[in-house]
């Protein structure tokens, strides 16, 4: 039976086996859409040049078409030498690389009768949506997580042209309330022509349930009052103020522990910062966690904290979507008012909110939810209904709200 709904094509760098809040997103809207969707992804790494681990079978158990190409935009690479190597790259190496990705979209386009096309990275693909738009004659919609527009590059002439195709595009998601002022303040667009679309969760994959025996003998957590972050090692999302409240923490609580689950470029500097401090017991780095064992990581804390914060260039978490996975698990969480965080969490109702710089307010927070486990309960339990109401399900269908009245 044909679908009367509008056929999305997605352009994104960041996608699955790739872990992270933006990748998860797109997989998860995508997951929902079924055949009412096609990707258009890289499949090697944009740090190193190594092909992605899995995603050919990641791609064959999709119920949605995957198509791959080595690169959608240039890997990371040191800064132009002069002004003429400058030129050089971007004539001989990126427009070559972005006429690619054009032609490739485009025979996606026309093989599964495309209706719109959404762009899931601002910088390196709005040109492409811009070509798109112009070649294929169909409408484009950017998904705006938050730092593309907080922290922006140093390449100017990226900026304007990004900004430009903001207020030209014919729709455009934002995951917060946050995220949808800046878009409005920075590149002068209407709020009329935002969507706000928070994310969503998958509560068929986390949801409430007992702590894992495996991951408390694994750390030897037995016994403990275990605090747990998830996220990538990023100065913004606060792990090195939950090592350095550590200490005030386990005075008033003497068996807290504190779990860091993720992968990034601030590891070495984290456990630098454990010893320093004098926690290094008591700081335990999960670095290479499978995704089927996430949820029981969730499950087995006592509350999830990650008390993130804005850094001075402007980097800001978009929306937290780990705030809701924690709360489908009926699990507290702390956040750093910062961001589109509040959107996440309320603070009172099914979350605490803190300065995510301030060590000593991470630190009563923590002591606060680990002490009084009436207050921990009830806001698990608001936790638990925001998730409920905030399915991938329920997100799929604004989204096809959206692309219904664009497409039209």
């Amino acid at each position: 039976m044909k679908s009367s709904h509008p056929k999305v094509l997605f352009i994104a760098s960041a996608f699955p086996p790739v872990v992270g809040g933006s990748a998860h997103v797109y997989a998860s809207l995508c997951h929902e859409l079924g055949p009412d969707a096609a990707v258009l992804a890289a499949r090697r790494s944009y740090a190193n040049g190594a092909e992605l681990p899995g995603w050919m079978a990641w791609d064959a158990e999709q119920p949605f078409p995957v198509y791959r190409l080595d690169f959608l935009r240039p890997q990371y690479r040191p800064r132009p030498r002069t002004i003429a190597h400058a030129a050089c790259r971007y004539f001989f190496e990126d427009r070559v690389l972005e006429r690619e990705v054009i032609q490739q979209a485009a025979g996606i386009a026309r093989k599964h009768k495309i209706n719109l096309i959404c762009l899931g990275e601002l910088y390196s693909l709005h040109n492409i949506g811009r070509q798109l738009r112009k070649e294929l004659r169909l409408p484009v919609i950017h998904y705006i997580h938050g730092e593309e527009i907080t922290a922006v590059p140093p390449a100017r002439r990226y900026v304007a042209g990004a900004f430009a195709a903001l207020r030209e595009a014919q729709g455009v998601i934002a995951v917060s309330s946050f995220t949808r002022d800046q878009i409005v303040s920075r590149c002068q667009l209407p709020e009329t022509n935002i969507r706000v679309i928070t994310n969503g969760v998958d509560i068929t994959r986390f949801h409430p349930g007992h702590k894992t025996t495996a991951i408390l003998d694994r750390h030897a957590l037995h016994g403990k009052k275990i605090l747990l972050t998830v996220g990538r090692l990023e100065r913004r999302k606060g792990q090195d103020t939950m090592i350095q409240a550590l200490p005030r923490i386990v005075h008033e609580i003497p068996d807290a522990v504190y779990v860091v689950v993720g992968q990034g470029s601030q590891l070495e500097f984290l456990k630098q910062e454990a010893v320093r401090c004098g926690v290094a017991d008591r700081v335990i780095f999960a670095t290479n966690v499978p995704a089927a064992e996430l949820a029981d990581y969730y499950r087995t804390c006592d509350v999830f904290a990650m008390p993130n914060r804005t850094m001075p260039d402007g980097d800001t978490e978009g929306f937290g979507l780990v705030f809701l996975e924690a709360g489908a698990c009926r699990k507290p969480v702390i956040g750093g008012n910062a961001g589109g965080v509040p959107d996440a969490v309320s603070h009172g109702e099914n979350g605490v909110l803190v300065d995510g710089a301030s060590v000593a307010s991470v630190a009563d927070a923590c002591v606060r939810l680990l002490r009084d486990s009436e207050l921990a309960r009830g806001l698990a339990e608001a936790g638990l209904r925001r998730a409920r109401s905030s399915t991938w399900q329920n997100k799929a269908q604004e989204f096809r709200r959206l692309c219904a009245e664009v497409a039209a």
